[in-house]
């Protein structure tokens, strides 16, 4: 009865955090790649995210070891990707080795998640070197919030209006499961002497 129970729990604890990642815009690939070692430098950095973005409310920039932008500006929104979920900036020629760090702010603009904001950062090296970030590892991001200017028609109740009803729905199944299983070995009990 316990093993059902923390069974039930389990799966539907990670369908509430699966539901809660994919309700945001993160990378999904990029190149250079996280972790990647580069024997030369690249013209640009090309990232893809998993949601459709707004071009005016999202910017993507490169970082060299001291801190210092590198990137020539503009990095944002590819407009010519029909679906808005590419970002690309452009470099200098001939960066010097070091390690690399690409950091995103983007905001949303898919249907369901308009004006969610999302950011993060991975490094690269040019040369050789050791790269800090392990390219197996998923893209770091945070969630930082809704951009409160974005329409929210699509959203009336807020961005964590899905979330809670799940966990909702989840703490009344299980009750409800743990009500059923008490009221059954209750009910057995009370027959058994029969």
């Amino acid at each position: 009865m316990k093993k059902v129970l923390a069974g039930l729990l389990a799966v539907l604890f990670q369908f509430t955090i699966t539901h809660a990642a994919s309700a945001h815009s993160i990378p999904l690939t990029a190149n250079p790649a996280q972790g990647a070692v580069l024997s030369q430098s690249p013209g640009r950095v090309d990232v893809m995210f998993s949601l459709e973005l707004e071009s005016g409310k999202s910017l993507l920039r490169v970082f060299d070891q001291s801190g210092k932008q590198v990137d020539l500006g503009k990095g944002g929104v590819d407009l010519n990707d029909a679906q808005h979920q590419r970002m690309t900036v452009t470099l200098p020629d001939n960066l010097p080795a070091g390690v690399y760090t690409v950091t995103w702010r983007v905001t949303s603009t898919a249907e369901e998640h308009v004006g969610h904001i999302t950011e993060g950062e991975y490094a690269f090296v040019i040369g050789a070197g050791t790269s800090t970030s392990d390219p197996s590892a998923p893209y770091a991001w945070r969630y930082i919030g809704e951009d409160s200017s974005a329409p929210s028609a699509s959203e009336p109740a807020g961005s964590q209006t899905g979330l809670f009803a799940i966990l909702g729905g989840v703490v009344v199944i299980a009750a409800g499961v743990t009500g059923g299983f008490w009221f059954i070995r209750r009910h057995n009990r009370g027959t058994a002497g029969e």
